[in-house]
């Protein structure tokens, strides 16, 4: 069986059995209408776009993922840092309350 023009074409990637003519930086970093120009250029069949453009929003969703954990990290590690602050100052209110009251008792009974 003849080869179609996608498994012959340069940087074969196989994806689900198949072999993609575009690299994944490629499908990744092209533009949508660029894309759509590039697969219309190659001549590919109405199935091997369908599954470029699946692996385009793989390719995407992963890094909208990766982009979101780390924006979740950085939010905990901010909060971290803010109640190790606000935890100081709340000893340093609870030491002032403690040596007013002290003060008051000493006061009261002098």
């Amino acid at each position: 069986m003849a080869k179609t023009l996608a498994e012959t074409l340069c940087e074969h990637i196989e994806y689900r059995h198949c072999l993609l003519p575009l690299p994944d930086f490629e499908i990744e970093q092209l533009d949508r209408h660029e894309l759509n120009s590039k697969l219309a250029e190659l001549g590919l069949t109405p199935d091997e776009i369908k599954l470029v453009k699946q692996r385009r929003r793989a390719l995407k969703s992963r890094v909208y993922t990766r982009k979101s954990r780390q924006k979740i990290d950085d939010t905990i590690k901010d909060l971290e840092v803010e109640k190790g602050l606000l935890m100081q100052e709340y000893r340093s209110i609870m030491k002032e309350i403690t040596s007013l009251r002290e003060m008051k008792q000493h006061y009261l009974h002098t």
